[in-house]
């Protein structure tokens, strides 16, 4: 009975597909107990163009593994609203615009941190002390950081190696944040 569970039969990696594909579906967060299979709903998804992404329970654990594609649903909710308002047109499946939408996101941060002082001397203090920004649509883990001496605002990556049928990341995030941040 084990092995009918953990390998689910094409038919229901035929109908996960399909559900997901859907085009009334905005974007789709997977959630696998197996890495693998997970993965294969993941491209059969993607290939049909709309933005998804998955999780897959093994070896990270349920509860972590949820509150990961919590946070991924809901980046994709307010990313598709951003897309929807001012990009009807643009494709969703371009890597392009999700960085548009990180970069005018960020840009929206420094600018309410200015407040009323618009004036480039205050954009330009506000945008080189940035400290532990959590933007939408990143790793979780990784934060944006900036000081008056160090611009570079990511710093952070997390590993991740090709194991059979997919990228899988690994380890903790890395930083290489400078000792003034």
């Amino acid at each position: 009975m084990a092995t009918a569970i953990s390998r689910p039969p094409r038919l229901w990696r035929s109908s996960l597909i399909g559900a997901g594909s859907n085009p009334n579906v905005a974007a789709v967060v997977v959630i696998g107990i197996e890495d693998g299979w997970t993965r294969r709903v993941v491209d059969g998804i993607a290939a049909t163009g709309k933005p998804v992404t998955g999780f897959g329970i093994e070896g990270t654990g349920d509860l972590g593994t949820i509150a990961k594609a919590s946070r991924a649903a809901k980046d994709f909710l307010q990313w598709k609203a951003f897309m929807e308002k001012y990009y009807p047109t643009g494709n969703l499946a371009d890597s392009n615009n999700v960085f548009g939408y990180s970069v005018a996101t960020l840009m929206t941060i420094v600018l309410k941190q200015c407040g009323d002082d618009l004036t480039r001397a205050n954009v330009m203090k506000q945008a080189a002390n940035l400290k532990n920004v959590d933007l939408p649509m990143l790793l979780p883990g990784i934060k944006v950081n900036t000081s008056p001496t160090d611009f570079y605002p990511l710093q952070s990556v997390q590993l991740q190696k090709f194991q059979g049928e997919a990228w899988k990341l690994f380890g903790d995030v890395l930083s290489n944040e400078s000792a003034s941040n």
